[in-house]
């Protein structure tokens, strides 16, 4: 009988991620050969585990949650736009197990799981994107919940929602409880105007990216004219359509817009579009 091969289990990590980079092309592929690996035995079990780094949870999946997340250890995004039950639930299952979270999206809801956020931002502190679009209804309480529990927050996405009401506490306070965004997603937003823009990209020192596809209010020359002396702007959306790289790079949250829509005629004529032009004038020459 040939002897038993022991090998630590370092090693056989640095095996899995030789055999995984060889298989191809990303998730699908690289799920399949963890799937395989992880029937051998306990050991492997338990150490391709420890590969898998994305989880999507969906009705299916809600039963075997919590028993899923401990074998998940290492956990860097979650996916939850699947999923149509009681989202607060399932944050505070995840909250419990302190995974080393960067990434969630809670996209598709009717509604933002302030509860649920509210635990996961004590328990996690390592999240730095929350993608939250078509939202349905979305509160200047939901927007507090979020600054204070991620602080930290690089990326951010609140587009494309159907109700917003944020009265006392809008995008200037949001991007000074907010200063590491890097990159924000305020797409179909209605409330957003030049002024909107101009207290985003002042505020936060590290903005790379605003998309603003589909916003009524915001007058692309305006804003173009007003952050023309402000280097630290290096990304600025395209008009009604994709947003892009100045140096011709495609955003990378242009994928997540609807078709083009377009804007309704002689919108920036309109008497509450020059009232903002006005006041975004005044306030650039106040700084």
């Amino acid at each position: 009988m040939a002897a038993e091969i022991i090998l630590p289990n370092d090693i056989w990590e640095s095996i899995f991620e030789i055999l995984l980079n060889d298989c191809g092309d990303g998730g699908n592929n690289r799920c399949l050969h963890l799937h395989s690996l992880s029937a051998v035995s306990k050991q492997l079990l338990a150490l391709t585990g420890r590969q898998k780094f994305h989880f999507i949870i969906s009705n299916q999946t809600v039963p075997f949650v919590p028993s899923l997340l401990r074998r998940f250890p290492n956990l860097t995004s979650i996916d939850l736009t699947r999923f149509r039950g009681n989202l607060d639930a399932i944050l505070y299952q995840i909250a419990t197990l302190q995974l080393p979270l960067k990434w969630i999206n809670i996209s598709n809801r009717p509604t933002i799981p302030a509860n649920g956020l509210r635990i996961l931002g004590r328990k996690i502190k390592t999240l730095t994107s929350l993608i939250c679009s078509h939202v349905a209804s979305i509160f200047k309480s939901d927007l507090v919940i979020i600054a204070d529990s991620f602080p930290l927050l690089e990326e951010l996405d609140l587009s494309f929602h159907q109700l917003i009401d944020i009265a006392g506490f809008g995008i200037n306070s949001l991007s000074l409880a907010l200063p590491k965004l890097r990159k924000v997603n305020l797409s179909g937003s209605f409330y957003i105007n030049e002024i909107s823009v101009f207290y985003l990209c002042k505020n936060c020192k590290f903005i790379e990216e605003v998309v603003m596809t589909h916003c009524t209010f915001v007058i692309k020359d305006g804003v173009s004219s007003k952050l023309r002396d402000k280097p630290k702007v290096i990304q600025y959306p395209g008009w009604f359509g994709e947003a892009f790289h100045p140096r011709g790079r495609r955003s990378s949250f242009a994928d997540a817009c609807p078709p083009r829509i377009d804007c309704p005629p002689k919108i920036h004529h309109s008497p509450i579009v020059e009232i903002g032009r006005s006041f975004f004038d005044q306030v650039c020459r106040t700084e």
